[in-house]
């Protein structure tokens, strides 16, 4: 009995230890993906009016990094409640920046199925809140099972309906557009397949961890502490991944419009240069000629 139990203490403070470095790391990456795309966000977004896909980015980029330093040192009740509403928002912009941007294909399929997904996430999100009941120490929260089951069923569910009907549809935007017998390939269908093909495969392995953590705490028996910073580290790694995802597609999308602009415009000004060389030359050339 004493070394198993001895053996649980180590494995606690082993995870514990682990759990708080993880959580140290998603916020130092998201800060890092912040700085690196800094000239990119000036030179794409903020020289240029201020759109909705705009106000998309402020949202994804500097309130999620806010939220995630502001609320690293709050309480564990408090952090808690903030965790599971801002995972809501945050996934709730991001899918919103992907029906602004591949609503090309069917507006309403994709609106009808993100307010499907948008219900699913809240109703989960509001499942974990109302679960959420204070520790031991007063400060520390352990939802309750087997509801905590059913409120992240309920949150993925919501969250891959979405990506992974964009997708599908993107996908079939992709296999079903020809020109003849060749299947067509535009810039902005390959870029909604790559970043919704990542994004799905880093909030599976999200949610994933989060699935383990909930069967980990099933077998063995943890401190309230301990599982609540399982939870605290998993949000924060959501919370990286979906703000970097958001913000690269918009910033990528930016970009694409940008060369697309570029690409129209040689024509037009190399005949505007030819013109004022023209008028260079023919100006030049009357002015030897008056000399003479």
């Amino acid at each position: 009995m004493s070394s198993s139990s001895t053996v649980q203490l180590e494995m606690t403070e082993w995870v514990t230890k682990a759990l708080t470095i993880s959580k140290v790391v998603a916020i130092v990456i998201q800060v890092m993906e912040f700085l690196y795309q800094f000239i990119d966000e000036i030179e794409y977004l903020w020289k240029t009016r201020v759109r909705l896909v705009t106000i998309l980015y402020a949202w994804s980029r500097y309130l999620a990094l806010a939220v995630q330093i502001t609320f690293t040192g709050a309480v564990d009740m408090l952090e808690g409640v903030h965790s599971a509403r801002r995972n809501s928002s945050n996934i709730n912009k991001l899918l919103g920046s992907d029906i602004d941007d591949a609503c090309y294909r069917s507006r309403l399929i994709l609106v009808g199925v993100f307010c499907v997904g948008a219900i699913l996430q809240v109703i989960g999100s509001v499942l974990s809140i109302s679960r959420i009941q204070p520790g031991p120490g007063g400060d520390l929260c352990s939802p309750k099972f087997p509801s905590g089951s059913l409120a992240l069923v309920l949150f993925v569910s919501g969250v891959g309906l979405v990506h992974m009907t964009v997708l599908l549809m993107t996908t079939a935007q992709h296999c079903f557009t020809r020109k003849g017998r060749r299947v067509l390939r535009t810039p902005l269908v390959s870029l909604m397949l790559r970043d919704e093909i990542s994004t799905i495969i880093w909030l599976t392995i999200v949610f994933a961890s989060v699935a383990v953590s909930m069967l980990f705490g099933r077998q063995f028996t943890i401190k309230a502490a301990d599982f609540g910073l399982m939870w605290k580290a998993s949000y924060a790694w959501y919370m990286s991944l979906t703000s970097i995802a958001g913000c690269r597609m918009i910033l990528k999308l930016r970009k694409l419009a940008y060369q697309h602009m570029q690409n129209r415009l040689p024509y037009n000004e190399s005949n505007t240069s030819s013109q004022t060389e023209l008028s260079a030359l023919t100006q030049s050339d009357d002015e030897e000629s008056v000399s003479e």
